[in-house]
């Protein structure tokens, strides 16, 4: 099974606000947070936690 190498961006267990690239793992943890991806991006893997998450 392949591996993923994508960098990897944590978040905290406050609230989070994230503005992902291509090729990217974005865990958001606990809290209300907010994802958003950048138009025409390959790969981009948005994890969220508990709270209130927007993507």
């Amino acid at each position: 099974m392949a591996r993923l190498r994508f960098p990897h961006v944590y978040g905290t267990n406050s609230h989070d606000e994230f503005i992902t690239g291509d090729n990217q793992i974005t865990f958001g943890y606990a809290g209300n947070d907010s994802f958003t991806s950048y138009s025409y991006t390959d790969y981009n893997f948005m994890v969220g936690g508990k709270g209130d998450d927007h993507y």
